[in-house]
């Protein structure tokens, strides 16, 4: 009776032991579901943050080219409004040598009709001196 009691007692503990196995086991299991479901969730996220870094690249190049795009039309601007001053400047100096000489060319004829009309003071009458010089025939 004794050897039986023993038995019993080790099949009682062994029963024990493999309901605690069974125990450890589905724990496990539900671990190892849980960790695939993680690892399914990670591989997910990592598809999603390689979509978004490819998103993100495309965006930075398209905004690149827009940029560079205007740059280089405010640069054509630029060039723009200094061939426009550049042209402004140039009629201004064209309208200042116009005037410039327009005051000469007056100032000019002025002299030369101030010099004309000494000479002519100068001169003598002709219209004088053929009268005087011949006597008017008739009278």
């Amino acid at each position: 009776m004794f050897v039986r009691r023993k038995r019993n007692v080790v099949v009682v503990e062994l029963k024990n032991e493999i309901e605690a196995l069974l125990e450890n086991k589905e724990k496990l299991i539900k671990k190892a579901l849980m960790h695939q479901s993680n690892i399914e969730d990670a591989r997910k996220e990592v598809v999603e943050v390689k979509n978004e870094l490819v998103e993100l690249r495309l965006t930075k190049k398209m905004e690149l080219k827009e940029v560079e795009h205007l740059v280089r039309m405010a640069k054509e601007k630029n060039a723009i409004e200094f061939e426009k001053k550049l042209a402004q400047v140039e009629v201004e100096k064209l309208k200042e040598a116009t005037e410039l000489q327009k005051t000469y060319y007056d100032k000019s004829m002025k002299d030369l009709k101030e010099i004309s009309s000494e000479i002519l003071k100068r001169l003598p009458n002709v219209n004088m001196s053929i009268n005087q010089g011949h006597p008017k025939v008739g009278k």
